[in-house]
């Protein structure tokens, strides 16, 4: 599986990063500081599971990385350190919420490359 976080915080991409691969040492995981660079991460990589920050500097948005990821059938879940209403049809978490809900979400995404899978 490949999971891709996508946050302007350069700290929260390097915690979050080695908290997953922790979790999951068979993933993926890729980074992007940006809605915008995350935008051909997702159509390159086609990643099981998106993490977006949902308050981000333009240009892009979550909405932006949020399509991008259904079309090539990723998880899409918002993050947020300060935002407590996320975007129709994405759910939201705190990020201090998710080290806690990190392992369901990894084995809800869709998944090509765990262990046994063909």
């Amino acid at each position: 599986m490949t999971v891709l976080i996508v946050d302007d915080d350069p700290d929260y991409l390097v915690i979050l990063r080695r908290v997953i691969m922790r979790r999951a040492p068979w993933a993926s995981v890729l980074t992007a500081d940006g809605a915008a660079p995350a935008l051909p991460l997702i159509r390159a990589e086609h990643p099981g599971l998106v993490l977006c920050d949902v308050r981000m500097p333009p240009p892009g948005s979550v909405n932006d990385v949020a399509v991008a990821g259904r079309e090539v059938g990723a998880t899409v879940i918002a993050i947020s350190s300060a935002a407590r209403i996320g975007p129709p049809g994405i759910a939201l978490l705190s990020k201090d919420d998710l080290p806690a809900r990190l392992d369901g979400l990894l084995a809800a995404a869709p998944n090509d490359h765990a262990p046994g899978a063909r």
